[in-house]
């Protein structure tokens, strides 16, 4: 209901939450996808720009897709990838890609 970010910090410290302030020097190779009208505190460009800016700085591979005009889980409706395959499918298939070139197969 969008209110996790508030009860989890009351205080309105949405940085605590921030993941890349926790991490160590070296992380995988990452993709974020981000929304730019996502307004679910917590999860705004400014942070995603932010998180992608301190990533790369600690040397890892790290890409910042911007899906414009898209809000918060912008993949989940049923028409992404099947009837809309514009940013937002092409966000998803990025994604996929990244984590397919960074995994090994195992077959």
């Amino acid at each position: 209901n969008g209110q996790w970010a508030k009860i989890a910090c009351p205080d309105v410290d949405y940085a605590a939450l921030d993941p890349v302030a926790r991490q160590e020097n070296i992380f995988p190779p990452t993709i974020i996808v981000q929304g730019d009208a996502d307004n679910v505190p917590g999860s705004s460009l400014a942070l995603a720009e932010r998180a992608a800016q301190d990533l790369k700085a600690r040397g890892t591979d790290v890409r910042l897709y911007v899906v414009p005009e898209a809000t918060h889980m912008f993949d989940l409706p049923p028409m992404v990838g099947t009837s809309d395959l514009g940013p937002k499918w092409q966000a998803v298939v990025e994604g996929l890609s990244l984590l397919k070139s960074n995994v090994q197969d195992y077959s």
